[in-house]
């Protein structure tokens, strides 16, 4: 079983009663990275017809929300990392990067280094009666052919 991004099914609930109760089918973030840095590049949430996309991405990405963010502390004692949650006011599309981030951590991926990476991270309410959520990464990589070559210096005949 995978593990959620949720800290309750109630919290869950809350998130996708708001998307729905807005008209949102799915919403879709998509992150880059290179060098040592990577970031959330856009945040939009869809409702099925491109025209109408871009207000309800502007409505929703500042609407308020009460969001979590995720904290890990070291356990001496138990010689684990033991994680909570802190509730704090953001908006829905701060909360919705915020999730994406967290997914994006717990993959372990180095898409923000070197060559970087990128991909798209995508919660789809229309799948049934649980939001799929998905996440997608491409790491980039460069290649190097190295080749040597030595000559005696001589005259070429």
């Amino acid at each position: 079983m995978a593990a959620s991004l949720f800290p309750s099914v109630e919290d869950k609930s809350r998130f996708v009663s708001v998307l729905k109760d807005h008209g949102v089918r799915y919403i879709e973030v998509s992150f880059a990275g290179s060098g040592d840095s990577g970031s959330i590049e856009d945040v939009g949430f869809f409702n099925g017809t491109q025209s109408e996309a871009g207000a309800l991405t502007t409505t929703l990405k500042k609407l308020p929300f009460k969001g979590w963010g995720e904290k890990s502390k070291w356990d001496g004692a138990s010689g684990k990392w033991v994680r909570s949650f802190a509730y704090e006011d953001m908006t829905l599309g701060q909360f919705v990067e915020t999730l994406a981030y967290d997914a994006l951590e717990r993959t372990g991926l180095d898409w923000y280094n070197n060559d970087g990476g990128q991909g798209t991270f995508r919660i789809d309410l229309d799948a049934g009666n649980e939001p799929v959520i998905s996440l997608d990464v491409g790491i980039n990589y460069t290649e190097t052919n190295d080749y040597s070559f030595a000559f005696d210096g001589g005259e070429e005949e």
